[in-house]
């Protein structure tokens, strides 16, 4: 059996060969630590051993000295400032003074985290960025769409690859904040509201810098347009376009009915009736009027056409007046409503008698042939 000298010094030996360097580089540069924890937890290697192991043979444990640090806390040998980068470093510049070459004299990237280790200049079209460069990684920029404010509402700025541009507003948009309702851009600038500048504003709906009605817009600047419920110059109606052309009005803002031979149904011959535009709620539709020289044909020359009331009549002619009967014979009168054939002695004067009073004989107020 080993004596206890013995297992002591190979157990002391073990440890010490535990924190031998931690590569095989060079000769350890590792500080003992007196508070560290051991693997097993302890504090100290010997402490409580003169407690459970009594001397022998005149031989008591020996004064370890402070444990050294357990083997996953080593250190390398290796140091930052050595220019190359090892253990530890995401870098190495020789720690030449210069934090802004990529990498620090602490031998970290100047850039790592680019909120923290670089600055935004706000309206630059760009974002910060960490990039290779240098001895490490440096600070760049990025295009991006961070465009500059020149405090002009009349002016559009915008980011073009990482350039900004500037763009002037079109006439008439607005720019008014709060208490500027109204306002808007002219020739770059923001103004206030003003009819008969030319420039339709925010609050017009027109503006062609006149003053004058008639012309579509009028003077104070609203719109004489279709549809705004109010008969304009150039309309003939205006019902706010309600899509019903039976009131009239069409959503042209022209009469339904305009042109009655046109746009009117034909009204029958002889009804005494014409078609015609009549008045409607909002303009003009298609309707009838009495015509009186509508009386119709009823095929009697000696009858009269006329209309009664809205109703064609037909009363005889006087007797005696000229007609033709077809027969061939000139000089064709009426009698009673008929056409008949010149006879002289019928007491009826006809267009080519002088007179005829019943008889054909002489001695008498009417010769005889009833020539006078």
């Amino acid at each position: 059996m080993r004596s206890l000298p013995v297992l002591l010094r190979a157990w002391a030996f073990s440890a010490a060969v535990a924190c031998s360097g931690c590569d095989a580089a060079g000769p350890d540069t590792r500080e003992p630590s007196t508070d560290a924890a051991l693997p097993d937890g302890s504090q100290d290697r010997w402490a409580g051993f003169e407690e459970t192991v009594p001397p022998r043979d005149g031989v008591s444990p020996p004064d370890a000295g402070p444990p050294c640090t357990p083997y996953p806390a080593c250190t390398s040998r290796s140091a930052c400032g050595n220019a190359t980068v090892d253990g530890g470093d995401e870098c190495d510049d020789g720690v030449n003074g210069d934090d802004a070459d990529g990498c620090r004299d602490d031998c970290t990237f100047t850039c790592s985290v680019p909120v923290l280790d670089c600055e935004d200049v706000p309206g630059d079209c760009g974002v910060p960025v960490c990039a290779q460069g240098g001895f490490g990684q440096t600070c760049s920029v990025r295009a991006a769409d961070d465009p500059p404010a020149d405090g002009n509402p009349c002016t559009l700025t915008a980011c073009q690859d990482g350039i900004p541009s500037f763009a002037v507003l079109p006439d008439g948009a607005s720019c008014g904040g709060p208490g500027m309702e109204g306002h808007h851009c002219l020739a770059g600038l923001c103004v206030a509201p003003r009819c008969g500048d030319g420039v339709t504003g925010p609050l017009e709906g027109c503006d062609d810098g006149d003053g004058e009605d008639g012309d579509g817009c009028a003077g104070d600047c609203t719109l004489e347009d279709c549809g705004n419920g109010v008969v304009d110059p150039l309309e003939d109606c205006d019902d706010g376009l309600d899509g019903d052309p039976a009131d009239g009005c069409l959503d042209t803002c022209r009469f339904s009915c305009g042109e009655p031979l046109a746009q009117c149904p034909v009204s029958p011959a002889g009804d005494c009736a014409a078609a015609a535009c009549v008045e409607a709620p909002a303009g003009r539709v298609c309707g009838v009027v009495e015509d009186l020289k509508d009386t119709g044909d009823d095929g009697n020359p000696c009858t009269h056409g006329l209309c009664v009331g809205g109703t064609p009549i037909h009363p005889a002619k006087d007797n005696g007046s000229a007609c033709d009967n077809g027969a061939g014979k000139v000089g064709d009168y009426c009698v009673s409503g008929l056409c008949v054939d010149p006879v002289c002695g019928d007491g009826v004067t006809g267009p080519l008698e002088a007179c005829d009073d019943g008889n054909d004989e002489d001695g008498d107020a009417c010769p005889s042939g009833c020539v006078g």
